[in-house]
């Protein structure tokens, strides 16, 4: 698989590259065969620095695997051993728990964000704060301070 990361300065960038791969190696069922660290590069328009790993691991089951890429978020994966996934119901089902209960949570978590952003911007509005879906200049000086 390959992860990518952005980060400042640097060094903060490959410390938690590294960090993010031994907390991959350390869930149980996954083991690190390989990692390719690549040299932190500079972003030119954003001034952070970005960098990949190139990441070779073995899963004990699907299940497993669906976790690590639910929550390090590979930008690719391929499967590459065995040749052919066969999976029994059971295993189908756990497979698809796993992804659901994950999905489940992001939404909601989505969803309490979104009431949180609302009530802000009620409040805001109520004080005076935002006009017409848009700043007033006395927030804008606020923020500024």
């Amino acid at each position: 698989m390959i992860i990518e990361m952005l980060g400042n300065p640097e060094k903060h960038l490959l410390d938690s590259m590294n960090n993010h791969l031994n907390k991959m190696d350390s869930v149980k069922g996954v083991h690190i065969v390989s990692k390719k660290i690549s040299e932190p590069k500079l972003d030119e328009k954003s001034q952070l620095f970005m960098c990949f790993s190139e990441v070779e691991i073995e899963c004990s089951d699907l299940v497993t695997l669906t976790t690590i890429i639910i929550n390090f978020l590979p930008s690719s994966v391929e499967i590459v051993d065995p040749a052919e996934l066969r999976m029994s119901c059971k295993d189908a089902t756990d497979y698809l728990t796993e992804l659901v209960m994950k999905l489940h949570s992001y939404d909601g978590i989505i969803r309490e964000l979104d009431m949180r952003l609302k009530s802000s911007i009620k409040i805001m509005t109520d004080n005076g704060l935002i006009k017409d879906g848009k700043l007033t200049e006395e927030a804008k000086s606020k923020i500024k301070k």
